[in-house]
């Protein structure tokens, strides 16, 4: 009896932790492009079994072309995205800026701005350094089964706002999302471990 007892335990035991490891996986970011959320090299914990609801300003996890990349939602299905001097437009309503000072680190240097897209719950940290060919986007529509996506780093991010072909995600297809990022587990700034990627 006991002998079942210990059996049945490890075969649910193997089971959780089978689920565990399909549920939750591990990444790191290859580059600096969602600092400050992100810097080079921080490793995260994704949730893979999570399917939405896609909304503005999430950070999502998808699969581009060649890697799996990492940005934050400016837009869904439906909305239509404008960008004026670095600003989003939705729907014909500005994301509102707000100046946080300077950002100093492992390259990432720029002016911190706390952005909040329209919609939005609360506000995340995006850095802005210099003028870019990306500062001014024509008003587009986001199609059907598609969302675009702005990296927080607006001035080294390969984003919805650079084609495909010029190595950029361009609209992101719902279909590639691989989860949603949940918290930073490692970083050579150790009082960012344990920080949620909200």
């Amino acid at each position: 009896m006991i002998v079942a007892l210990w059996l049945i335990a490890g075969l649910l035991f193997n089971q959780a932790a089978d689920v565990s490891r399909r549920m939750y996986r591990l990444f790191y970011a290859p580059s600096g492009s969602m600092a400050p959320t992100l810097f080079e090299g921080d490793k995260f914990v994704v949730d893979t079994g999570w399917r939405g609801p896609l909304e503005r300003g999430m950070p999502v996890l998808f699969q581009g072309a060649g890697s799996a990349r990492i940005y934050r939602i400016a837009a869904v299905a439906g909305d239509r995205i404008a960008i004026r001097n670095g600003v989003p437009i939705i729907n014909g309503v500005a994301a509102q800026w707000q100046p946080r000072g300077i950002q100093a680190k492992d390259g990432a240097d720029g002016r911190l701005w706390a952005e909040r897209l329209p919609g939005e719950a609360k506000s995340h940290f995006v850095l802005k350094s210099e003028p870019t060919p990306f500062d001014d986007l024509s008003e587009m529509v986001v199609p059907k089964g598609h969302f675009f996506v702005l990296g927080d780093n607006r001035d080294r991010s390969a984003d919805s706002r650079v084609p495909v072909e010029a190595l950029g995600v361009g609209m992101v297809p719902e279909s590639s999302v691989i989860g949603r990022p949940r918290s930073i587990y490692w970083s050579q700034t150790h009082n960012r471990i344990g920080r949620r990627l909200d």
